[in-house]
């Protein structure tokens, strides 16, 4: 690796590990403008905890940044720390249902931007065998063919 690239990945781990400093300390404004400076912050896991700025924000009840994060298409708000939490779970666990509210629209959006009808077909497939028919949903999510034999 050239010495330029281990200049700029030091600075991209620098700037990523700020962000989770920011976030601890709870300054949105700097966590902002760190995220202006490059988005893919907000899916930076701490290497000892897997802790996401997202996850520190939710746990602080700072709705006013989860909601900043969720608006952002890169952010991926379903990662899970070393213990399995996800921010959603850490929104119920500090007992803030408006922010899992916004998390869970979130992973709406997701879900529908990569198949518009997957509720329809998980409603009309959840009337029929649901265990096998729920593994066809997600083997096939886009629905093109039944893979059943």
């Amino acid at each position: 690796m050239s010495i330029i690239k281990l200049y700029l990945n030091k600075n991209l781990d620098d700037l990523k590990k700020k962000f989770i400093r920011e976030a601890i300390k709870g300054d949105n404004e700097a966590a902002k403008k760190i995220i202006a400076a490059d988005e893919s912050v907000v899916n930076y896991q701490d290497e000892k905890s897997g802790i996401t700025g997202l996850m520190i924000f939710v746990s602080d009840g700072c709705g006013s940044m989860v909601d900043h994060i969720c608006n952002l298409p890169g952010a991926d708000v379903t990662l899970e720390d070393h213990f399995g939490r996800s921010a959603g779970l850490m929104a119920i666990a500090v007992g803030r249902s408006d922010i899992g509210k916004r998390i869970d629209e979130r992973i709406t959006q997701d879900i529908l931007s990569f198949d518009p009808n997957f509720f329809n077909r998980a409603a009309a497939l959840a009337g029929k065998d649901k265990a096998t028919n729920i593994v066809r949903l997600f083997a096939n999510p886009k629905g093109e063919s039944d893979p059943s034999p």
